[in-house]
């Protein structure tokens, strides 16, 4: 990598994509339709659209390669066939013509950096002949050394879920609320805490339902909660869940949420299909588990989350990238 020069080109500068990119020497800079075309790589950050259109009419240099980092639910929704639109908060269907469009840019990528298994599998499913890497998310040494001494109230009926809008669907809002009414009619003393972002018109005063906001000290929330629920459509490898399986917090997620391959190693029973229904009484059924069953489980999420360790993460990224490198200057 020394020989290549890399920019990272970011959208919203997530602090683990910032970490993947400072870990390769990359440069950092804001997407924009002004890139320098002095670099061997460019890294897209989730949104290809403008870098793969400035590589298709030639204003990258010859050779110069395009790997995008798939780190949201942009390939999910391709595939499902719709997005979410931000001024109606609502999910529509593609246009025709908008969705030829990005699939066909789509083809301007050399390669991948996908975050998670599960955006993998769409990644194979559209770039069938495409080099890819796989990775995990990296939390910082510090929230790692604070999230570690977190004891979860386990006693207590208290669930929490972390994220922020507007995409609803993505973070799978709707769902959860839907199953919480019905979770809480079986447990009345049972509440939800909502941590992040949303607008005003979810801030209802609802029966047991909290939206707290934007919380810096997201460690104390966890260590008041027993379960953390976490129902994304698409949602590829959210950080938030990895912190609360490390805070011991009980963690269950959809089957459409990618970090379900590290609550499967704990209970495949707790990976719950998209389901009210069924979402709702999976909880109920923990819930009610005595507290030596519950604290054996927050052990197990502990020990599973332990193994995401950061230097290792990054050291395997480093060694994935150059392989990466290779593949794609090999299949090119």
């Amino acid at each position: 990598m020394k020989d290549k020069k890399i920019l990272f080109l970011k959208t919203g500068g997530h602090p683990v994509h910032l970490d993947f990119a400072k870990a390769i020497n990359a440069d950092i800079k804001e997407m924009s339709w002004r890139i320098p075309k002095n670099y061997d790589v460019y890294i897209s950050e989730a949104s290809y659209i403008q870098p793969a259109i400035l590589k298709r009419f030639g204003f990258f240099k010859k050779n110069a390669k395009l790997i995008n980092l798939f780190a949201d639910p942009r390939l999910y929704y391709l595939d499902k066939n719709y997005f979410f639109d931000k001024k109606s908060k609502k999910i529509k269907k593609y246009p025709l013509f908008k969705r030829r469009i990005y699939l066909n840019l789509l083809k301007e990528i050399d390669g991948g950096i996908c975050v998670g298994k599960m955006v993998s599998e769409l990644f194979q499913k559209y770039l069938k002949r495409k080099p890819f890497l796989i990775t995990p998310v990296v939390i910082s040494e510090k929230r790692e050394e604070i999230l570690k001494k977190v004891n979860p109230s386990l006693d207590k009926k208290n669930i929490i879920f972390i994220g922020s809008g507007p995409d609803s669907n993505y973070k799978g809002l709707d769902i959860l609320l839907e199953s919480f009414r019905t979770i809480k009619k079986n447990i009345p003393d049972c509440k939800l805490r909502i941590i992040g972002k949303w607008d005003d018109s979810y801030d209802k005063l609802e029966d047991g339902i909290f939206f707290e906001g934007i919380r810096e000290n997201i460690e104390d929330y966890l260590k008041d909660s027993c379960l953390m629920l976490h129902l994304g459509r698409g949602d590829t490898f959210p950080t938030t869940t990895i912190e609360a399986m490390m805070a011991g917090v009980i963690t269950l997620v959809s089957n459409e949420t990618g970090t379900k391959e590290i609550v499967y190693n704990v209970d495949k029973k707790n990976v719950l299909e998209l389901n009210a229904k069924k979402i709702s009484k999976r909880v109920i059924d923990i819930l009610k588990l005595s507290k030596k069953n519950k604290i054996n489980l927050s052990k197990t999420y502990k020990k599973e989350a332990k193994k995401l360790n950061r230097k290792s993460i990054l050291n395997n990224f480093k060694l994935n990238f150059k392989e990466l490198l290779k593949k794609i200057e090999y299949t090119n």
